[in-house]
């Protein structure tokens, strides 16, 4: 039905989707499957605590690729600064690498 495609909120009905693309600091390809299985708990823990939808997200050893809905409270970059904020830190120390 075309009335479940769009949210609402108080004061907009909206259908918000972001493309959102990060890759290490000289796209190295460090997110080999250890190292993205680990990514891929911290993206979806962001997801749930902020009530982000998660249409699709794949992760390539040298960039990760998500799809997500957000309401228009938040601003893109907000949302970028919550992926990376969670998940900077972990690969800095583990992986070796910066997220971009």
């Amino acid at each position: 039905m075309v009335r479940d495609r769009y949210a609402k909120n108080a004061g907009a009905v909206f259908r918000l989707k972001y493309h959102v693309v990060g890759c290490p600091k000289y796209r190295r390809p460090v997110l080999v499957p250890p190292v993205g299985r680990r990514l891929k708990e911290l993206v979806n823990a962001v997801v749930t605590e902020y009530g982000f939808v998660m249409h699709e997200m794949e992760v390539m050893p040298d960039r990760v690729h998500l799809f997500i809905a957000a309401d228009p409270t938040r601003s893109v970059a907000e949302i970028v600064i919550r992926f990376l904020a969670r998940s900077g830190p972990w690969a800095a120390k583990r992986a070796g690498c910066r997220l971009a």
